[in-house]
Formats: C-alpha cells, sequence, structure tokens
C-alpha cells in the first residue's frame, strides 16, 4: 500500500509542478516592472518574490506530502525535493528576455483573474492564458456535434483533468491518515473542477442543456468512483448519492455566471474586517459542502 502511495505522490506532484509552471511561470518579468525597473538599472531580471513565494508554497506542499507518507523524515525530503522539482521546472530554459516577458503577461493574467470579480471574464481569461503557446489544430467532428465540442473545449483546458488528476490522487496519500476530512476535501474540490467544466459546455446554442448534463454526469460518476480508492464506505449507497449531491451542486452553483460589484467592509473589531461581497463570490457553491461532510461522516 506505501508503494502505491508513493506512487501517487509522485505522478500527482509532477503533474502539479507541470501544471504551476504553465500558469505561473517562475522565471518571468511583467513589462512595466522591465521598463521602468530592470531596464533603468541595467538588470537583468531573475526569479522575483513571486517566484520565491511559489517555490516555498511547493516545499510546503512537499512537507506535508511527506509527513502523511513517512513522518518527520519523510516530511523533510520530500519538502526539499518538491521544493528543487519545482525550481528546476523554472529554470530548464535558457534565460531569454522575450520568453520572460511573454511568460509574464501569462502570469499576470492568471493572477489578475481571481480578482475580476467575474466568473465569465476569469474562465475566459484561464482559457485564453492556458492556450497562449499551445498549439491548436482543425480536425473534423465526427459524431454528434455538441458533445464533441464539449469534450474538446474541455481537452483544450486540459488543467482541468490534470488537477482533478492531481486532487484524486493526494486523496489517496492522504485517506490512511484522516478518512473523514480527506473525503470531504476531495468531493468539494471535485465539485469546484467540475463547476469549470460546466462552464466550458456552454456553447449558447439551442439543445445543448442534455449533453451538458450528460457531461456533467460522466464527471459525477468518476468523482463518486474516485472515492472508492480512498476506500470502500460504510454504506455504498447512501454514500453515493450524498456525493454525487456534492459535485452536481457545488457545480450548478459555481459554475454558473456571477459577479460583485459589492465590496462593503464590515468592521468585526477582530480581523479588521470581513469583505462580504467579496467573500460570497470565492465562497459560491459553498451548499457542497454540507452533502459532502454527511458523506464523508457516513462513509467511516
Amino acid at each position: 500500500m506505501i508503494v502505491v502511495r508513493v506512487v501517487c505522490a509522485v505522478v500527482a506532484l509532477v503533474l502539479l509542478t507541470a501544471v504551476a509552471e504553465r500558469m505561473l511561470p517562475l522565471r518571468a518579468v511583467e513589462r512595466d516592472r522591465w521598463e521602468w525597473g530592470h531596464r533603468p538599472r541595467g538588470t537583468f531580471p531573475g526569479i522575483d518574490t513571486v517566484g520565491v513565494r511559489q517555490v516555498g508554497a511547493f516545499g510546503v506542499t512537499g512537507i506535508l506530502t511527506g509527513y502523511l507518507l513517512a513522518g518527520i523524515p519523510g516530511a523533510v525530503v520530500t519538502g526539499v525535493l518538491v521544493a528543487a522539482l519545482r525550481w528546476v521546472a523554472g529554470v530548464r530554459h535558457a534565460r531569454r528576455l522575450p520568453r520572460m516577458l511573454d511568460d509574464g503577461i501569462t502570469r499576470a493574467m492568471f493572477s489578475a483573474s481571481p480578482m475580476l470579480f467575474d466568473s465569465e471574464s476569469a474562465a475566459n481569461i484561464y482559457a485564453a492564458g492556458w492556450l497562449r503557446n499551445a498549439t491548436v489544430r482543425a480536425r473534423p467532428v465526427r459524431g454528434p456535434v455538441l458533445p464533441t465540442v464539449m469534450v474538446r473545449r474541455i481537452c483544450r483546458r486540459s488543467y482541468i483533468p490534470a488537477l482533478l488528476a492531481v486532487v484524486t490522487l493526494l486523496g489517496i496519500v492522504a485517506a490512511p491518515g484522516s478518512a473523514p476530512v480527506t473525503r470531504t476535501v476531495v468531493l468539494v474540490l471535485w465539485a469546484v473542477l467540475a463547476s469549470a467544466a460546466w462552464r466550458a459546455t456552454a456553447l449558447g446554442v439551442p439543445g445543448e442543456t442534455l449533453w451538458r448534463w450528460a457531461v456533467l454526469g460522466v464527471l459525477t460518476v468518476a468523482g463518486v468512483g474516485a472515492q472508492w480508492l480512498l476506500g470502500v464506505p460504510a454504506s455504498p449507497l447512501v454514500f453515493a448519492v450524498l456525493a454525487a449531491l456534492a459535485i452536481v451542486s457545488g457545480a450548478l452553483h459555481r459554475g454558473r455566471p456571477r459577479t460583485n460589484d459589492d465590496f462593503t467592509v464590515i468592521e468585526d473589531g477582530i480581523t479588521g474586517g470581513v469583505p462580504v461581497g467579496m467573500l460570497g463570490y470565492w465562497c459560491a457553491g459553498w451548499i457542497a459542502v454540507i452533502p459532502a461532510v454527511l458523506a464523508a461522516v457516513l462513509a467511516a
């Protein structure tokens, strides 16, 4: 069992590193910072504080993963290895200014999109940033047009299936130590990523609703099936219903168009203020947590 968990951890962390490097390149510089900062001083940009924080975050992820696998010694070794992996993935290319400026645009797109408070614009920016340097070839459509186009849109946003795989694999790693918490987190993250797939299947054409539900149904079945990889639940039928409800409700609530223009901050005297509108935007689909928790409790 430990061998399987180690393999899952390695595959998950490599996948996560690849996705992070494509979304948030480590060696990148924004054009204005180059023109008004590095260029007048005659310096060449290197790894900035954003990149250092990213390496640190991967190191922490490695520490947690290693601790789940082999305690404190595993945490130290895995933390160093994962941080080194992220560093190597970011600096493997030669330092060329055009590439760093191009990567700076990509990183700025992904970094700014969560603060737009417009789900459709943010999703479009994610897709555009992911496909900036990708080769997209025209292929003939075989079979029904709508489901084929929907599946292609999800595949072109390959960060969605990649992150689904990462969540499931890390769930397998963490399940033996904290099964209920792990099941809840995996279900909620599946719901969040299913909402991205639900949004990607929105074509705005007549007759798409049935096919969109079919795609969501496949993702839901896959998400419920992935829970069996974390261990067989005690009440399989009830668990499957609650898990499916968590994924579908989260996908539908979070996947519908939403905006926020309420930036009111309520002072609580402790934390310095609660941004109610922003929290409501970021936590859309929170209702999925309830069936996810119930499913995890019943699975124990």
